[in-house]
């Protein structure tokens, strides 16, 4: 049970850091380091324990300063949303 709770918050949060990615909502290079970080935990543990090994939990502290830095980044800055302007006849006015 345990691993395969691993197995799908390991999906879940390798399609978070991929989707960051892919939208451009935060610096490339931090979406790219989480990539690899949910990529490293895959390997040293969930992959391994599957397998039948013993994990090895030094490839899957990488991750967590990754997940520091990406969740103060979204504190501060937040996503990075594109400027849409409306076409004139789509505006409504607003009555003061």
């Amino acid at each position: 049970m345990h691993y395969t709770q691993l197995l799908g918050f390991g999906a879940w949060i390798f399609l978070f850091y991929l989707s960051l990615l892919r939208f451009d909502l935060v610096p490339r290079a931090l979406a790219i380091l989480g990539l690899m970080g949910i990529l490293l935990q895959f390997t040293g543990v969930t992959l391994l324990a599957f397998l039948g090994y013993s994990s090895v939990m030094q490839l899957a502290m990488p991750l967590a300063p990754i997940h520091i830095a990406n969740g103060l980044w979204l504190i501060v800055k937040g996503f990075k949303e594109p400027h849409l302007t409306l076409p004139a006849e789509a505006r409504v006015p607003v009555e003061r």
